[in-house]
């Protein structure tokens, strides 16, 4: 029997998924300089928006997860980081990371182990970030 709790998750789990199919879809658009600005923005609107539906997913760890990268993300748009090949590299095995750890989430695991081999990629680039922004 399903309960109205699991329901509510699975239905959160699925925005998350389109939310990702979106993100796939911007990297490919990233390569255009022209509208990079604008994919970056939206890119940042989807992971804002991944964050509230893991927050009621329960999920607090791919949350803290996803609050990093919306940090990152951030720091792209309001220009205090260029977008480098290796932040390209950084986003899209953040991306990819989330996209498995929501399966894993959907198959009642925590999705923690799926995104921990990118945090600390994440986690260093925000670090010497705000060394540089302070500057």
């Amino acid at each position: 029997m399903t309960t109205q709790l699991q329901l509510d998750r699975d239905r959160w789990l699925a925005k998350i998924n389109g939310q990702l199919a979106f993100l796939d879809v911007a990297f490919s658009a990233l390569k255009q300089a022209d509208i990079g600005e604008k994919v970056l923005s939206q890119m940042h609107r989807a992971i804002t928006a991944i964050r509230g539906a893991l927050r009621n997913a329960d999920a607090p760890e791919l949350e803290a997860f996803t609050c990093d990268l919306e940090d990152l993300l951030n720091l792209l748009c309001k220009g205090h980081l260029w977008l480098t090949s290796e932040i390209r590299g950084v986003l899209r095995a953040c991306t990819q990371a989330l996209a498995e750890a929501v399966k894993a989430v959907q198959e009642g695991e925590s999705g923690e182990r799926e995104v921990h081999s990118v945090r600390d990629q994440l986690f260093s680039i925000l670090l010497e970030s705000a060394v540089t922004v302070k500057r």
